[in-house]
């Protein structure tokens, strides 16, 4: 029998020791809450038992009033948190964990630091290898020694050319494991995606959303960086060098969130204008050197 989302994460049976565990891009918090919640034996502590008590915090990205216009369920799921003494916070980065305000509000390092399905909400696989990238640079002063860290991406294309391996690897984290895992078998559990028009778009009836059956669990452990490998996958700090192939760029799309944002609309127009403001400045020269030229001429 497959394991269960509890064990690959090392949370059954519950860890001998206090944990302090980090959940990341909860999105609607189904996921933290419906896992908490199928393992009670973790908050025994609270009864009078000798289980070590442990520090668990969900976060969204999203701010309370954004997670709640978005994803109307969410309020089951925040219930259900409550229900355990856990307090989710809002308006929190994956990508600024050290810094502050947020380092004001986190406890200083973390055991577990979980991130299931991360997405930059941009459809560009360039811009998503940047943001694991990213996350997994700031993640030395974040992470307990002998820490671990879970991603958790949909299995195949695009997801695949995130380089995600690449982007831990060289920020000095090794993978200890990774498992196949299907969301389903997770009950209450709702795959959800980052733009509000399609977060709820679901296969045969239900809320899971299409691709996300078949993902992988990844787990890292950091073992030091070594600056000469972080010097060759990156220049400056959003120029990864992990190839992006013509191919690749044209296949840049990621299926579950198709349609361009208002944003990318008002970039092209702005691209628009500059092609124009550039093809006028050069017929302008054009005009100026025939003019030139008929003077020359006379």
């Amino acid at each position: 029998m497959p394991p269960s989302i509890a064990s690959i994460l090392h949370l059954h049976p519950p860890p001998s020791s206090p944990q302090s565990i980090l959940f990341l891009g909860e999105g609607d918090f189904s996921f933290s809450s419906s896992l908490l919640s199928s393992i009670p034996s973790l908050f025994s502590s609270t009864k009078g038992s000798s289980t070590p008590q442990h520090t668990i915090i969900p976060t969204a990205y999203d701010s309370k009033q954004v997670v709640l216009k978005k994803y109307p369920k969410s309020q089951n799921s925040l219930s259900t948190l409550l229900s355990l003494d856990l307090i989710p916070l809002f308006s929190i980065n994956a990508l600024s964990l050290s810094s502050p305000p947020l380092s004001r509000l986190l406890p200083p390092k973390f055991t577990k630091i979980i991130w299931m399905f991360p997405h930059s909400g941009h459809q560009r696989v360039h811009v998503n290898r940047h943001m694991l990238f990213d996350f997994f640079n700031g993640l030395e002063e974040t992470l307990q020694e002998g820490g671990e860290v879970y991603v958790t991406l949909t299995d195949g294309r695009p997801y695949s050319d995130w380089k995600l391996l690449e982007s831990a690897h060289s920020n000095g984290f090794k993978l200890k494991s990774q498992t196949s895992w299907e969301s389903s078998r997770l009950p209450g559990y709702a795959h959800v995606t980052t733009l509000a028009s399609n977060a709820y778009k679901g296969v045969n009836g239900t809320m899971e959303s299409k691709g996300v059956l078949g993902s992988v669990v990844y787990c890292f452990g950091f073992v030091g960086k070594e600056e000469e490998k972080v010097e060759e996958v990156v220049e400056g700090k959003y120029n990864v060098r992990i190839e992006d192939s013509e191919e690749e760029e044209e296949e840049d799309v990621v299926v579950e969130e198709k349609g361009e944002t208002e944003e990318k609309k008002g970039e092209k127009e702005i691209k628009k204008g500059e092609k124009k403001k550039k093809k006028r400045s050069r017929n302008e020269r054009r005009k100026i050197a025939n003019k030139k030229k008929i003077k020359t001429a006379v």
